[in-house]
């Protein structure tokens, strides 16, 4: 772990890309459970784990991709305790680390949690939440009020994305929210 006092301020943006779900062996080694499919994360050298409202930078000693988790090694989680102390806690990096000069209909949908969703025809369909990385599909997770609306992150259904406003707007299918009535 980096030095406490090197934690980021609230004022950096981060990218949810997993969450530790357990140890991996003796060593401290743990297992991430990954949400960030199409993020490249190929040259991950630091992640910051989530404590309370704290973003904690850990050096990345070494990384195993498979398919849907990432198994890390990182600097001072020595121990199996060590590594278990950490499960549950979402990791992310900068938002700034991720490419910004993606299309917008090309732009990971993590980029998009805490954006607001309007649809033309709807209006207002809620915050997006969080995401559901299935393996055809990537579904936004949005409040909707009374149930959880799952909206496919597709060019079809996206129309706009305003990063400055922090705005999506949809062209859902006309019933599309009626059955969910």
């Amino acid at each position: 772990m980096l030095d406490k006092k090197e934690a980021c301020t609230q004022s950096t943006t981060y990218l949810p890309i997993g969450t530790i779900h357990r140890a991996h062996g003796t060593e401290g080694h743990l297992l991430l459970h990954i949400a960030a499919h199409d993020v490249a994360l190929d040259n991950l050298q630091t992640v910051f784990v989530q404590f309370g409202t704290t973003e904690v930078p850990y050096h990345v000693d070494e990384v195993m991709w498979q398919a849907s988790h990432a198994i890390l090694k990182l600097q001072g989680v020595d121990s199996r305790q060590a590594a278990y102390d950490l499960r549950g806690r979402a990791v992310s990096i900068p938002q700034a680390a991720v490419p910004q000069a993606l299309p917008t209909t090309d732009i990971s949908p993590l980029a998009l949690i805490g954006y607001r969703v309007t649809d033309e025809r709807e209006g207002d369909l809620g915050t997006i939440t969080q995401l559901h990385a299935l393996p055809m599909q990537t579904l936004l997770v949005t409040d909707y009020p009374v149930v959880e609306l799952l909206i496919p992150y597709h060019r079809d259904l996206v129309k706009h994305i305003d990063h400055d406003q922090k705005q999506v707007t949809t062209e859902l299918p006309i019933g599309f929210i009626d059955a969910l009535r």
